[in-house]
């Protein structure tokens, strides 16, 4: 036990040297008896599993590697109450909508039982406690065929706002099914990440994220939505992690561990605060570790979980949405932009920049959804009911509203996606090469938040970016004021920015557009660009250009408004001609963004996030490339004295080099793999500044 205790905190207590031995001693112990009081981790594993799946269960329970089972609404309340006995929590996965839930347990599966007969049980199992039933009522009502998408097509939203309110409605009208059981927990789990602000504003305790499959967008994008909406509204948020993958025979495709392992630690590390396998599989009777490769890697992080705490996520900059956005990634194979995934609405001006916005933050984000890895089939594949890339006509409405995306080339190397199935599995079960994951042009350091967020919300961030067709009214100025005034940072372009903010953003709008060619940042040389803008004059003296044209005309301006300060862009939505986020605007976001970075990483793109709790900073990088990663990592806090480093998952040490500004490290991560990098006072540097 000792060992263990050693293990698990004596590298940061080993940072004090100052204090003597027993000191030491007695804040080991005491920092164990506060961890163990207060649970096994800050997140909570949750694993999908039927109470009749015994050695799953027992592999599960000898590894530790669950606390809460997910069970379906069939399970009984002696199966429930035998699953609480062996010391699990439950989480019931029922849909509360009752449309949903006749078609997905009476139509579908031709189930005889109701919602009150299922709460009814875990309520027994729980002797009546309602605080200790966890009722996952949302279940991916956006998605997957389950509801929304459904009434989408059969009401046609003719607007962003008319959509908005449709989600919304749905919503209530599913939650309404809690009513008669007051003090049950519900949970939602949603498939897109637009999602995530409506859930949470619908008063969940836990919002949660499905990622992993080929329907659903990036992690990155997917952390950033589910952990601004928890920040804004107050509740808790987490990770789904599913296996379905359409276009390779539907479920299980036994992806690689590498794909999965990658997955769970940036969102453990990006502070999600459960994590769960949507579904696991069944698993052999006397296994010594595993059977599959998502055990594999499931087994890996929960036993590396048990040993490292996540630290707080450094997250000081929020892009502000609109309320009714609607925004999901563009997948790559789309020939038009929507919103509102199956409502199809086309963008509103300015939503191109929403795009370019998680593009440029996230490189790579847009190739997450690939249900086409191998180009074009002989057969049509047989896709899922309904899914991002197929609607099928036995779903739909009206045949109008079918839908069959596409292959992105014309060609492939298959008959059948089974045939593509079986062949990726008989050469390497290494699937990631055609799993995209996204990379981190300034690590994954936003939140999203929306333009109903308060001002309390909004200070928790240092900047707030304005993105997309937001209509910045009387309340909502008031609230980017303040913010402002407090020592924020805003940057907006025109189009959110109007002529009759001019006490705001310190300059006087025309209502003219002008073509533009190329710009210059301050003195630089200039850098061409075709873009739009609009003409403007300062009118605050203390108003500062920071770009122009080549014939002096501002195209970027800062301001200083009490302690912080806000900068417009005078091109429209942050676009231009070729790209959604125009390369001024990228200049715009790397200066403000720069002073913000905790860590910078120079080499090759990979992904990374942050954390930090009072001595230790966290650095989980992950490569998803092909080849090994090498570059240098450079801890950015002139007030802490970061001397010493060390890779958590092997344990070893790795030499510091003292800065005036910080710390850095020459690092290295394996092909498609992940590694995390534990900073903390340590001893004197290995190596002189």
């Amino acid at each position: 036990m000792r060992q263990f205790f050693l293990e698990r905190f004596g590298p940061a207590i080993a940072t004090r040297p100052d204090r003597g031995r027993r000191v030491r001693t007695a804040a080991l112990y005491l920092t164990w008896a506060l961890w163990a009081a207060a649970g096994r981790a800050e997140t909570a594993l949750v694993v999908s599993v039927e109470p009749h799946e015994r050695q799953t269960l027992d592999w599960l329970k000898r590894h530790a590697l669950c606390d809460y089972v997910d069970v379906k609404p069939t399970a009984t309340a002696e199966e429930l109450a035998e699953l609480k006995a062996a010391g699990w929590k439950v989480a019931l996965h029922m849909m509360g909508h009752p449309e949903s839930f006749d078609r997905q347990y009476r139509v579908r599966k031709r189930q005889n039982f109701t919602v009150d007969e299922a709460v009814g049980n875990h309520l027994r199992a729980s002797n009546g406690r309602a605080e200790d039933v966890v009722w996952q009522i949302l279940m991916e009502e956006d998605s997957a065929g389950v509801a929304f998408p459904r009434a989408l097509l059969r009401e046609k939203p003719a607007t962003h706002a008319d959509a908005d309110a449709l989600f919304r409605r749905r919503l209530d009208e599913a939650l309404a099914a809690a009513r008669p059981y007051p003090g049950v927990r519900l949970w939602g789990r949603a498939g897109f990440a637009s999602s995530m602000h409506p859930f949470a504003a619908a008063g969940l305790e836990m919002v949660i994220l499905e990622r992993t499959n080929d329907d659903v967008e990036d992690l990155s994008t997917g952390l950033a939505f589910a952990r601004g909406a928890a920040r804004q509204h107050g509740c808790r948020w987490g990770v789904d992690f599913s296996q379905w993958w359409t276009a390779i025979a539907a479920c299980d495709l036994e992806n690689s561990a590498s794909f999965f392992r990658r997955n769970f630690f940036l969102s453990y590390f990006a502070g999600a605060q459960s994590l769960g396998i949507e579904l696991l599989g069944k698993l052999p009777a006397e296994t010594p570790a595993s059977a599959t490769a998502l055990s594999d890697a499931w087994l890996e992080f929960g036993q590396f979980q048990r040993m490292h705490r996540q630290g707080t996520p450094v997250a000081p900059v929020a892009v502000l949405l609109s309320r009714d956005h609607g925004w999901i990634s563009p997948a790559y194979w789309h020939n038009q932009f929507r919103a509102w995934n199956y409502a199809r609405l086309p963008y509103r001006v300015g939503d191109r920049g929403i795009d370019g916005v998680f593009a440029t933050a996230f490189p790579g984000s847009t190739y997450a959804m690939h249900p086409y890895p191998f180009g074009a089939y002989a057969d049509e594949p047989r896709l899922a009911t309904y899914s991002l890339a197929h609607v099928s006509a036995a779903y739909v409405p009206s045949p109008a509203d079918a839908y069959h995306a596409p292959p992105p080339l014309p060609f492939g190397g298959f008959g059948t996606a089974q045939e593509a199935r079986e062949t990726l599995l008989r050469e390497s079960r290494e699937s990631s090469a055609y799993r995209p994951m996204a990379d981190s042009r300034w690590g994954d350091i936003l939140d999203v938040v929306t333009e109903d967020a308060s001002l309390e919300a909004l200070a928790r961030y240092r900047l707030v970016v304005v993105a997309g067709h937001v209509v910045v009214a009387d309340e909502l100025l008031r609230k980017l004021r303040r913010y402002a005034e407090q020592g924020g940072t805003l940057v907006w372009a025109v189009g959110a920015a109007r002529p009759e903010h001019a006490d705001f953003t310190g300059c006087r709008l025309t209502a003219r557009l002008k073509q533009g060619r190329a710009w210059r940042w301050r003195e630089e040389p200039a850098q061409p660009e075709a873009f739009l803008h609009v003409p403007a004059e300062p009118i605050d003296p203390r108003a500062e250009v920071l770009a122009a044209s080549p014939a002096g005309e501002p195209l970027a301006i800062a301001v200083p408004r009490g302690q912080g300060r806000v900068v417009t862009c005078l091109l429209p939505w942050l676009e231009s001609e070729h790209a959604p986020l125009s390369a001024l605007a990228t200049r715009i976001l790397d200066q403000c963004v720069e002073p913000l970075r905790p860590v910078r990483i120079d080499g090759l793109p990979v992904q990374y996030v942050v954390s930090r709790d009072a001595d230790r900073l966290l650095v989980c990088i992950a490569n998803h490339a092909e080849v090994p990663w090498t570059g240098r990592v450079a801890v950015r806090d002139a007030e802490a004295a970061w001397n010493a480093c060390v890779e958590l998952r092997t344990a070893a040490a790795v030499p510091v080099q003292r800065r005036s500004d910080g710390a850095e490290i020459d690092a290295a991560v394996g092909r498609f793999d992940v590694a995390v990098l534990q900073w903390t006072a340590g001893a004197a540097p290995t190596s002189p500044p």
